[in-house]
């Protein structure tokens, strides 16, 4: 094994002893979590403290690995005579104090090291809050619904976001990352000092922290990979398709079906499609537009719903399907919901103005209260959370089975927990209808987005 040597001067100050066991703590986990802030911040302003990480943490490698060699000799000339005594927990936590002990003299004394290789131990991912229907598929083979907040995750691990107005926001090394709509990731088993995940399907939003520095945030996908550090961006992804925007850094991206590496920096896109070998470009991101119009006739914009075609005396339309909610109740409610991804239909990122305005159409068969919403992100930025508005029956526009119902912004609210106060200026992502009656037969004929624009009865 070649090991690169470092070597400082002779007059380099010897290292703070009491940043030294916060870092070793900081290591093995046991260093506690209102602690990470100041620790992150140290690290992110002092080249130093970062330089003496990386060698604890390389120096704990070799000394392990020498301690754990020392012993094999003597258990092998024994052979089959004896069976060698396994050390207590206790002697060989001992040990690694002794060792622990060792290592911190030798850097005060020294203050040299080895850059060959980092520890590769990283403080585990960790849910920090969830909304809606989620799940959790543990690796050890348990189902879990309703993820509980502080829930820690192991590689293995998956998680998914089961509706349109659901998320699931965690703490990485990298960052704060949030996954909404339809969405499933899965935690891998990193390769070095990284957060390696695999977006399924559906959204993915990063948005960087102070110990990002640590190590890197790589996100497989259909398409391609997602190799980044320090850098703000969004995934959002099918099984076939991908859009990658870079709001601030930079990244790289890796396709799945060709070699090389793409470079994508802040205010850049990419769009990947497993239909075509093709390069794909590079584009900037294109400027907002404040309109836009449902197409049922492109199912692959559906996050919740069965599109039912045409019939002689209805239009194609988007019915909603049952969905379990456990979030928040005593006992588990059955919602019926129907939803469209607006950003998979639009080339633009759709803005919402202080002037826009909402439509929705759909059929009934029973009239019904229905809860309408959508979710948001902030432009060039990270998840911002839903809105929503009950909107009662009588209040709707109706002819026959139709209904319709025009909305201002301001007749929509922040949902708990409140990630922005107002949907104003901020970017649209899923749009969806909500009932609690299964005799409504609730579907969605169409939505429109306009800025200033009234419109009349179905």
């Amino acid at each position: 094994m070649n090991h690169a040597y470092r070597t400082s001067s002779s007059n380099a100050s010897a290292p703070d002893a009491a940043l030294i066991e916060q870092l070793l703590r900081y290591l093995d986990g046991t260093l506690p979590r209102e602690e990470h802030a100041a620790v992150a911040k140290r690290l992110a302003d002092d080249a130093a403290a970062r330089r003496l990480l990386r060698d604890l943490s390389e120096q704990i490698v070799c000394l392990g690995e020498f301690e754990r060699r020392r012993e094999l000799p003597a258990a092998a000339s024994l052979g089959s005579l004896c069976q060698p005594a396994r050390p207590s927990s206790r002697h060989w936590v001992s040990r690694w104090q002794s060792i622990a002990m060792a290592l911190i003299a030798s850097i005060i004394v020294t203050a040299s090291g080895y850059s060959a290789w980092t520890l590769g131990r990283l403080p585990p991912a960790r849910v920090v809050k969830t909304v809606g229907a989620t799940r959790l598929f543990s690796a050890s083979g348990t189902t879990l619904d309703a993820i509980p907040n502080d829930q820690r995750l192991r590689p293995g691990d998956t998680l998914e976001s089961r509706a349109t107005d659901a998320w699931i926001t965690t703490d990485v090394i990298g960052g704060r990352l949030t996954i909404a709509g339809n969405s499933v990731l899965r935690v891998l088993r990193p390769l070095g000092n990284e957060q390696r995940l695999e977006l399924v399907a559906g959204n993915l939003w990063l948005e960087p922290s102070p110990d990002s520095h640590l190590g890197d945030v790589i996100v497989q996908m259909p398409t391609a990979t997602v190799k980044a550090t320090g850098c703000l961006f969004d995934v959002r992804t099918s099984a076939t398709d991908s859009l990658i925007r870079v709001h601030r850094g930079r990244a790289e991206i890796t396709r799945r079906l060709t070699e090389g590496a793409i470079e994508l920096l802040a205010g850049e896109q990419i769009k990947l499609s497993l239909d075509t070998s093709a390069t794909p470009l590079v584009t900037p991101q294109p400027l907002p537009t404040h309109q836009w119009t449902l197409d049922l006739h492109s199912a692959a914009m559906v996050s919740h719903g069965v599109v039912l075609p045409a019939s002689n005396t209805k239009p194609t339309r988007l019915a909603a399907i049952p969905l379990l909610w456990k979030e928040g109740v005593t006992s588990p409610l059955l919602l019926y919901a129907a939803g469209v991804a607006a950003w998979m239909m639009n080339e633009s990122p759709l803005e919402i103005r202080a002037d826009s305005v909402i439509i929705f159409r759909g059929l009934m068969e029973a009239p019904s209260n229905i809860r309408l919403g959508m979710t948001t992100q902030r432009m060039q930025g990270v998840f911002a959370g839903k809105f929503e508005v009950t909107v009662p029956a009588e209040n709707m526009s109706w002819d026959g089975e139709q209904w319709l119902v025009s909305l201002q912004v301001s007749d929509f609210h922040a949902m708990n927990p409140q990630l922005a106060t107002s949907p104003i200026g901020l970017e649209v992502g899923d749009l969806y209808a909500v009932t609690l009656d299964p005799d409504a037969k609730l579907q969605l004929t169409g939505i429109e987005m306009a800025a200033g624009q009234a419109t009349s009865n179905p």
